[in-house]
């Protein structure tokens, strides 16, 4: 059972049982908490529930089932919310379902599970209906698989605004190549924050999958993901702005990104400090991030250190991180360590050794390295 849902659910009847009173009781996202605040009114709904009131009578089964203390009994809960399933008290019926359906406090019992779920569902509870569209979709649980049925009670859900019925329904469309109607659904869900269907929408503007291509909205969908410190949506957003030229933007976002671990990010942070794009030129800053790739065993992080060091005169270092992008095959980086043992300036002069190196980019295509395989065979 989600015991979230099942508090939210406890929060509406519980609002609309007291405020028909005028009992003040105040919500809590907190189950156990929830329970606590009713404790406070209990004698109040015990009396509505006696008198024929089902919601009430549903909030004294969630106090007895959630209450940290020594008043809680779930066998008694149980046994009310089956009396209240059985009376046709929708809510009830839907969190039997998911009792049965995940063995918590009964016997599991798929079947039973989904028999309460079905009459949920008719009654119009959107989580009910959720999951007997899932269910209707993968085919488990006993239930025969129809896509189409499945897609009439996700929509049902995701009608009532159900957020994560909205993007099932939407990922179904996809899957089905229907993306007009996967983005449609994608739209609702982005909208009410949901980050996935923020960055999935991006996307489909940004490649113009089910929209018309525009790169303003992904832009706008991507940072709406983004401020949420999706690091997904981060690098989305910085390499979009890098295809856009500007780099301003794009190095914003990178550094996000960088700042979270992401090793891409954090290559591409050492070349624009090295290079100067999007930022003031920083060879120390440069050397920084491309030492946090490197530290990763990024090998172009580490090819990169190697020219920086090289540059700075630095040979020892520079060997060190060239060897190191070499052995995990980069091309350069083998091509630099043949050059290093055929001129003799890094390391001692080795032709066998320069040899070795160069004929590791000749089954790559790499043309310098050929070139320079043909020489050092002369010299040998």
């Amino acid at each position: 059972m989600k015991t979230l849902v099942h508090v939210i659910l406890l929060n509406i009847i519980i609002f609309s049982v007291a405020t028909a009173k005028n009992i003040e009781v105040k919500l809590f996202n907190d189950p156990h908490a929830q329970a606590l605040e009713i404790e406070k009114n209990l004698d109040f709904f015990i009396k509505e529930a006696q008198s024929g009131d089902k919601n009430a009578e549903y909030n004294v089964a969630g106090y007895y089932y959630f209450v940290p203390n020594n008043n809680r009994d779930i066998p008694k809960a149980v046994t009310m919310l089956h009396k209240l399933a059985g009376e046709g008290h929708a809510v009830s019926q839907y969190l039997l379902g998911m009792m049965y359906f995940s063995g918590e406090n009964v016997q599991k019992d798929l079947q039973k599970g989904i028999k309460w779920l079905q009459k949920a569902a008719e009654q119009g509870i959107p989580e009910a209906q959720l999951y007997i569209g899932l269910l209707k979709f993968k085919g488990t649980g006993g239930i025969q698989q129809d896509v189409n049925q499945a897609i009439t009670w996700l929509e049902k859900s995701a009608n009532q605004g159900n957020i994560d019925a909205q993007i099932n329904l939407a990922t179904v469309y996809e899957n089905a190549n229907k993306f007009e109607e996967a983005v449609k659904w994608y739209l609702k869900a982005a909208e009410k924050g949901h980050v996935k269907a923020q960055i999935i929408l991006g996307k489909a503007y940004y490649e113009g999958t089910g929209v018309s291509k525009n790169t303003k909205e992904a832009i706008k969908w991507f940072e709406k993901a983004a401020e949420q410190e999706n690091l997904d949506a981060q690098m989305n957003l910085a390499i979009v702005y890098g295809n856009e030229k500007n780099y301003e933007e794009a190095a914003k976002w990178y550094l996000k990104a960088a700042e979270k671990g992401e090793v891409e990010a954090q290559v591409k942070l050492g070349k624009f400090y090295y290079e100067g794009i999007g930022v003031l030129k920083n060879i120390n800053e440069s050397i920084k991030w491309f030492e946090k790739a490197a530290e990763k065993n990024n090998s172009y992080a580490q090819y990169n250190l190697g020219i920086i060091h090289l540059e700075n005169d630095n040979k020892l270092k520079s060997l060190e991180y060239m060897r190191q992008a070499a052995e995990k095959g980069h091309s350069e980086a083998e091509f630099i360590m043949g050059k290093f043992y055929f001129e003799g300036k890094v390391v001692s002069k080795d032709y066998n050794e320069a040899k070795r190196w160069f004929e590791k980019g000749v089954p790559k295509g790499f043309s310098p390295a050929q070139e320079a395989l043909q020489i050092v065979n002369r010299v040998l």
